[in-house]
């Protein structure tokens, strides 16, 4: 393949793969479509954020890239002939909201761009930039080299002083083509069907055992919680006790209230694993994480302690294992009639993140966390440390609970990492009837 053919054509990597395979079997909205957006408030120039926003696009060949699928293979191809548009609308007078959710909603048609920006003027000096990406170009940490990259930007627009950003490493097309050539690890293979073998999808979710569909729409609905910085900081004490991290204490913790409350034992949920692992990704714009098992038996009598112990070890492993997708080792589960290989099994799953905060001059930036038109999972756990404490969105499938039932299990899971945090010796069984008393 000659150098003028890899950079316009390359093949795809396995999780963008798996990212258009499962978009071509959603129903409904097609929920892979990311939003990064922020409330600028002060006195913004507008043009010097547009230009910046230019510059970001021109320097990352995924932000201008196309997905389709030609003589029966698919192949991502970057564009060279088009400049970005930003969408400047006057929002002024409408609920900021409203106006978010609607901009944000759309979705991104791949076979001709991944990225769509929006500008919403909510008066002369407040502003809302949302940012909206496919997620088969972007992922956590793409969003925190956004954040880098226009405060490095706008601030030379402004006339600031002149600081580019490092040029980025290679591109997500070599890495795709890479990664073929290098191929799949038998080892880390057969790591994954051994942990797996002989789980299913769980029947069940807080906060009641009711039986769950095998299929639904992906309809979205968010719930919000706060956890304080007293709690906070109790996840954090536990977790230096117990020589692990704060991910770990709130990944056992969920796993725990989900055996409490729905009744069963044996659990998989999802976690999401960096493939960053190449010199020169951390400055790439691209998809590099992937959604990877995380299994957990969680019998009556088990502790907190316990489990927690059982899923770092896991966690570990996981990690040594990660340069197997998870489409790739879903292919090679058994499959449950009806079902596609693998499908359903991860259907709760939680991620812990702690976004670069966004500093321009002159503005005060805030992030807002804008509700996606789509839920990939039926129970979508983001965490975001903030302010010293938690704050916990769930996207929830609609098709699945009503918004008081999204609320009381997420409390349920809140008050468990509570307890956990001062009592490592609490069982399963112990904070089932604590559930079990709550009023309906």
């Amino acid at each position: 393949m000659s150098r003028d053919r890899c950079r316009d054509g390359h093949p795809l990597s396995f999780v963008q793969e798996a990212l258009w395979l499962s978009e071509q079997f959603a129903v409904g909205t097609p929920p892979y479509v990311e939003s990064w957006a922020q409330r600028l408030r002060g006195n913004l120039d507008a043009d010097a954020l547009i230009r910046a926003l230019k510059r970001i696009r021109d320097r990352h060949p995924a932000l201008r890239s196309q997905f389709v699928l030609e003589d029966n293979r698919l192949v991502q191809r970057v564009r060279h002939d088009a400049d970005l548009v930003v969408e400047r609308v006057d929002a002024q007078g409408e609920d900021s909201d409203d106006a978010l959710r609607r901009a944000a909603q759309r979705p991104i048609d791949i076979r001709e761009t991944t990225l769509r920006v929006v500008l919403l003027k909510l008066a002369h000096d407040d502003h809302v930039l949302l940012v909206h990406c496919h997620h088969i170009v972007v992922d956590d940490h793409s969003f925190d080299l956004l954040s880098a990259e226009i405060q490095a930007l706008y601030t030379a627009a402004v006339g600031g002083q002149a600081v580019e950003p490092p040029a980025p490493g290679i591109t997500v097309g070599r890495y795709a083509a890479d990664q073929l050539a290098r191929g799949i690890p038998e080892s880390s293979l057969a790591y994954w069907t051994r942990y797996l073998d002989g789980a299913e999808p769980l029947p069940a979710l807080p906060p009641a055992g009711r039986a769950l569909r095998s299929r639904r729409d992906n309809r979205c609905g968010r719930v919000t919680e706060v956890v304080d910085v007293d709690v906070a900081r109790r996840v954090q004490k536990r977790a230096r006790a117990m020589r692990t991290t704060p991910t770990v204490i709130m990944l056992t913790s969920l796993g725990m209230t989900l055996a409490a409350s729905a009744g069963v034992e044996d659990i998989v949920m999802g976690h999401p694993v960096s493939q960053r692992g190449p010199a020169g990704l951390d400055r790439v714009f691209g998809c590099f994480t992937d959604t990877m098992p995380l299994r957990l038996r969680a019998l009556p009598e088990s502790t907190f302690s316990e489990l927690c112990g059982s899923v770092k070890r896991d966690v570990i492993s996981a990690l040594r294992h990660r340069d197997v997708p998870w489409a790739y080792v879903a292919r090679h589960l058994p499959r449950t009639p009806g079902m596609l290989p693998g499908e359903g099994l991860i259907r709760v799953v939680m991620v812990v993140e702690e976004p670069t905060p966004l500093t321009l001059p002159g503005l005060a930036c805030e992030r807002v966390h804008v509700v996606p038109a789509g839920v990939k999972f039926d129970w979508f756990v983001d965490v975001v440390a903030e302010a010293g404490g938690y704050t916990c969105h769930v996207d929830y499938a609609a098709d699945c609970f009503t918004s008081d039932e999204a609320t009381r299990a997420l409390r349920q899971w809140t008050h468990t990492l509570a307890e956990v945090s001062d009592d490592p010796d609490l069982t399963v069984a112990a904070l089932g009837r604590t559930f079990a008393s709550e009023p309906a």
